[in-house]
């Protein structure tokens, strides 16, 4: 009887170990991958990341806009930009999707600019990703492939259109309050996603931002975890006193950029989040974890999180703030 009752208990521990393991998400963020304005091909990094990505097997990718090389001026042709996306699906997105991967889009500037001459660019993108199956669950009120929100397992990501620096649109910020109140209490873990940052992170782009103060506090409010950006071609991974971390991917296929406040460059790269909420950073070419050297301890408000990076070589030592 004994030995049937350890057994009961090996059993459900075993059962409860994989049922854990089914609810933890780890997942990879990429962003700015586009070459030269109007280019179609992609550099071989590219491909490599991609590769790395799939060894790494995360639960979804989170693209942080700008796949394509668009907003030319004047502005491409429909073929082009069809030819555009057709070499992102065979470079990026039909490996990873092949490896069973979900890919989580969010428009940049290179991709759909906002700006009214740029209908064409907007086009191309609406027309690839609709003819997609959307990832994970798409709750109501989403207006996908352009503001949404998806439920990956416990994580709930809501990814928002902002490629120009200015406050989010009056019905995306409605957007955002109604499913952060609606739905953000019932997932462990809540994304936000833009290709614009709140806060500035590199040199150059100092204005290229949304408004913070009407965004940041909406943020806190709600406990959103993490806030992913992309557009400033420096990795980074900050927190204000109060709200999200601030995680900035770098590039991958444009120029690197001075972080604001430093006169080093950011590595090319792309982020991972394992299923501890532990960030590690993939310095091209070779693809393994480690820190781009250089990084400020502070930029602005956001100090970095080196609490919550795996790979702590090259990072400041400076005190910790306390993890969420």
């Amino acid at each position: 009887m004994t030995r049937h009752i350890f057994t009961l208990l090996a059993m459900v521990l075993l059962l409860t170990h994989v049922a854990a393991r089914a609810e933890a998400t780890s997942f990879v963020v990429m962003a700015d991958i586009n070459g030269r304005y109007g280019s179609i091909g992609y550099h071989p990094r590219v491909s490599l990341a991609v590769q790395r990505i799939i060894e790494l097997n995360p639960d979804f990718v989170i693209l942080a806009g700008d796949m394509v090389a668009g907003q030319q001026n004047p502005p491409l042709k429909p073929e082009r930009l069809h030819a555009m996306w057709q070499a992102f699906e065979v470079t990026v997105a039909a490996p990873l999707r092949g490896a069973g991967i979900d890919l989580i889009p969010t428009a940049g500037n290179h991709d759909a600019s906002a700006y009214p001459e740029f209908t064409t660019d907007r086009e191309a993108y609406a027309s690839y990703w609709s003819a997609l199956k959307p990832p994970g669950r798409v709750l109501p009120g989403s207006d996908y492939p352009w503001h949404f929100a998806t439920a990956q397992g416990e994580t709930l990501i809501v990814s928002l259109y902002a490629s120009v620096p200015e406050r989010l649109p009056v019905e995306q910020e409605a957007f955002l309050r109604k499913i952060l109140t609606e739905h953000a209490e019932q997932y462990k873990s809540v994304l936000i996603v833009s290709h614009l940052p709140v806060f500035p992170i590199s040199q150059g782009r100092e204005r290229d931002v949304l408004d913070a103060d009407s965004l940041e506090p909406l943020l806190a409010s709600f406990g959103v975890d993490w806030f992913i950006s992309g557009h400033h071609h420096a990795f980074y991974a900050g927190q204000a006193q109060t709200g999200p971390i601030h995680l900035a991917s770098a590039a991958l296929g444009g120029n690197r950029r001075k972080w604001v406040g430093s006169e080093s460059l950011s590595a090319f790269g792309f982020a991972r989040v394992d299923d501890h909420g532990m960030i590690s950073f993939y310095t091209a070419p070779e693809f393994e974890p480690g820190a781009p050297s250089g990084i400020p301890e502070k930029i602005g408000v956001l100090r970095l999180r080196t609490d919550k990076l795996s790979e702590r070589r090259n990072f400041p030592t400076g005190q910790l703030l306390p993890g969420r």
